[in-house]
């Protein structure tokens, strides 16, 4: 791109992150508040995370808790998640101008406190349903992940890499927390929740590659603003890789039956795929898009898939 138009493009993007109206959105649209509401709290990812906590609860088998436990479970953290996905939306809205600028606040959709004031509802409903489990360590947590989510989005997420593996550690929590009770878990359980766990925070790496123009020019430190694109792609491609090869460690150890295999075959293409090049070689925040893009796809699939193991 030449210098003259970035240079154009930069103060475009500066002039809308200072703009009062909607934060820069280009075109605002009539509030539709309702509809606000669901985009702010992501209904993909909430789902995403009730469905890897009834798949963490299949493959650690809680020796003390009861189906409507399990339920609890699983409503509790897809509220937590919600609840987290509205807050950022309340907080971010100036990078959002330019990362996200399709985002329901920064069009117009829904009123910022009003955001604030469902992501404090849900958060509420959320440590309400895991208290509610007879076992306190599921409240006693969700408190700290409400407290973990607060944090990343108003300090961590200026702390290269440790932010991203706070995110890594809240977005797996469904996955890993029946370790909070006794269970009888399957061979594939530690190493599915190690292997989750890499493989988030590799995501997590890479998608500050794809914010990575609307956190520079809000001040916002990050991996990709710290060490740039190229090698900020590179750990996180290591980071996701590390996270194939761990969860290919039951299979090679013998512990694993045919359905496994085919599970992990699978996960293990459509994770290269994700970095296959598309079409011409385009910037590092393109190819960082579509690796996002085709990552979560993975993560939705393989939750989807591990049911059936």
């Amino acid at each position: 791109m030449p210098a003259a138009l970035r240079a154009v493009q930069t103060t475009e993007e500066s002039r809308r992150l200072r703009s009062p109206c909607g934060f820069g959105s280009p075109a605002p649209v009539r509030p539709e508040p309702f509809l606000g509401a669901v985009q702010s709290v992501r209904p993909g990812d909430t789902a995403v995370a009730v469905l890897g906590t009834l798949v963490g609860a299949h493959l650690a088998q809680p020796v003390e808790l009861a189906l409507p436990s399990i339920g609890l479970a699983a409503a509790a953290n897809g509220l937590l998640c919600a609840g987290s996905m509205a807050f950022n939306d309340w907080r971010d809205v100036r990078e959002d101008a330019i990362n996200k600028p399709k985002r329901p606040v920064v069009v117009g959709l829904i009123a910022r406190e009003t955001v604030l004031r469902i992501a404090a509802a849900l958060f509420l409903l959320g440590v309400a349903a895991a208290w509610a489990i007879p076992a306190p360590r599921f409240g006693i947590a969700a408190l700290l992940l409400v407290a973990a989510s607060i944090g990343y989005t108003m300090r961590l997420k200026t702390v290269p890499l440790l932010g991203n593996a706070a995110v890594a550690i809240v977005t797996t929590y469904p996955l890993w927390c029946w370790l909070l009770t006794p269970i009888s878990p399957s061979e594939l359980y530690v190493p599915l929740c190690l292997a989750a766990l890499s493989y988030r925070l590799g995501a997590e790496i890479i998608k500050t590659v794809e914010d990575r123009r609307g956190d520079q020019l809000s001040g916002v430190r990050t991996v990709a603003t710290c060490y740039g694109a190229r090698p900020t792609l590179l750990l996180g491609c290591a980071c996701m890789i590390g996270a194939v090869l761990v969860a290919w460690w039951p299979a090679a150890a013998g512990g694993a039956g045919t359905r496994y295999l085919a599970w992990i075959t699978v996960v293990t293409l459509l994770t290269l795929s994700a970095w296959a090049p598309r079409g011409r070689a385009g910037s590092a925040d393109e190819a960082a898009r579509g690796v996002v893009r085709r990552q979560r796809i993975t993560i939705t699939l393989a939750a989807l898939g591990l049911a059936l193991v």
